[in-house]
C-alpha cells in the first residue's frame, strides 16, 4: 500500500530518509513536504543523541548532509524533533 500512496517500491533495508530527503518524488508527493523533511532532519539529530554508537546512522547523516546542502544546513540549526 505504501508505494501506492508513495509511488515507488521501498524494499526491505531501503531508507526512507534518503527517498524523502534526495527524491524529487517525495516533494511531489507529500503534502508539505519541506516541513515533514525539517522534522526528519530533527528526528535523525534526536535518533543519534539517542544512538551515537550506531554506525549506520552516523553514515546515513553524513551522506544525507554531504549530498543535500538543505540537510546540512537544517542539521547545523540544531533543531530536534521528538
Amino acid at each position: 500500500m505504501l508505494d501506492a500512496v508513495l509511488g515507488d517500491v521501498f524494499e526491505p533495508g531501503t531508507s526512507f530518509a534518503l527517498w524523502l530527503l534526495l527524491d524529487p518524488a517525495a516533494g511531489e508527493r507529500i503534502l508539505n513536504g519541506d516541513d515533514f523533511a525539517r522534522a526528519a532532519v530533527g528526528g535523525l539529530r534526536y535518533e543519534t543523541g539517542q544512538h551515537p554508537q550506531d554506525r549506520r546512522l552516523t553514515e546515513l547523516v553524513a551522506e544525507l548532509r554531504d549530498r543535500a546542502p538543505y540537510v546540512a544546513r537544517w542539521w547545523d540549526d540544531q533543531s530536534v524533533t521528538d
